[in-house]
């Protein structure tokens, strides 16, 4: 019982790190669109 436990914490670990990765590329990505919309 105390296993499932802490792998679940470690995936929710993981998978909260990867929402913020994904969360940074989308805003990276929408400011390089403004950027390049700009430079038109």
């Amino acid at each position: 019982m105390i296993d499932k436990i802490t792998v679940y914490k470690k995936q929710r670990q993981s998978h909260q790190k990867l929402s913020t990765h994904m969360s940074a590329i989308r805003i990276l990505s929408r400011l390089e669109g403004v950027s390049a919309n700009a430079q038109r």
